[in-house]
């Protein structure tokens, strides 16, 4: 199995919210920030994440595709409910 398959089939998100969405275009490239708070199970663990992302697009053919993703987690005070 690979990593990947292995995070999909251990790894459920229960609830999540998105907050703080800012978008910059430049050209046929879209980056997305924000805020990303949800409940995770891992191995029947649950568990409150709280992390920062940026998200990649490229636009081709006239549709949006993700590129790339990155999460950092977020610092406590974003954390807090």
């Amino acid at each position: 199995m690979t990593h990947s398959a292995e995070a999909t089939t251990r790894v459920k998100v229960t609830e999540y919210k998105v907050s703080e969405p800012t978008v910059h275009t430049y050209g046929d490239t879209g980056i997305v920030i924000g805020l990303w708070k949800g409940i995770v199970i891992v191995d029947d663990h649950s568990a409150e994440v709280a992390v920062r992302f940026t998200d990649t697009f490229v636009r081709r053919d006239n549709r949006w595709w993700a590129v790339a993703s990155q999460m950092t987690h977020a610092s406590e005070e974003d954390a807090a409910p």
